[in-house]
């Protein structure tokens, strides 16, 4: 009947309206997460952007800031007399218990590469003597540790945490060291570290053998 075919016609027109609507929605859903993930990406390259601006502006081939500092018995020492070696210079508290627990490691570092031209150097920031030479003495500590009350290296390097380590050149220059942690290419190594790995040393190494050059 009429009746009957009206109601069918009614019916197609429903589900075509349900179905384009579905279809609708589904276009505006690619869209709107096409949107958002441009928008993201957006953010993401902004984000990285402003990282790399808000750096310390030290790279690799810089010459490192250097440090008027004294050393544990009171004489003054510079960073800068350290040159014609490779160092591993390394800024701790005695507050920071992650920093205690890497010395022993760097002192055997230390030890191991010493003869060949290589030091650690240890830069006690906002320390007093007292604490300095406690741990010291506790761990067996024998490379030489400079003392920086002022925060001087704070202001210098921008640090992120502690411990912070670099390696410098023999001239003094600023690294770029596979990270023992991260195995990424860094200058600063922020945490503590494994610093007998053979990756590292190997580095080390790379970097004591052209100083014969």
């Amino acid at each position: 009947s009429a009746f009957e075919q009206a109601i069918h016609g009614l019916q197609e027109r429903s589900q075509n309206f349900i179905l384009l609507r579905a279809l609708r929605n589904c276009i505006l859903s690619y869209y709107r997460y096409r949107i958002q993930a441009a928008i993201v990406s957006f953010l993401l390259l902004i984000c990285g952007g402003c990282e790399r601006l808000q750096d310390t502006g030290l790279a690799p081939g810089q010459t490192a800031p250097d440090l008027s500092l004294v050393d544990l018995d009171g004489k003054p020492a510079k960073l800068s007399e350290q040159r014609g070696g490779v160092v591993l210079l390394n800024f701790w508290a005695s507050w920071c218990a992650p920093c205690i627990a890497e010395m022993p490691e760097l002192e055997v570092l230390h030890r191991r590469l010493s003869a060949r031209g290589f030091k650690v150097l240890g830069v006690a920031v906002d320390d007093t003597p007292d604490a300095v030479h406690r741990i010291q003495k506790e761990f067996k500590i024998t490379y030489p540790i400079l003392l920086d009350e002022r925060g001087e290296s704070r202001r210098l390097y921008k640090f992120t945490g502690f411990p912070e380590s670099f390696v410098l050149d023999a001239q003094g220059k600023l690294v770029m060291i596979i990270d023992p942690g991260s195995a990424q290419p860094v200058v600063r190594m922020v945490g503590p570290r494994n610093w007998r790995t053979g990756a590292l040393i190997s580095q080390l190494e790379a970097l004591l053998g052209g100083l014969g050059a």
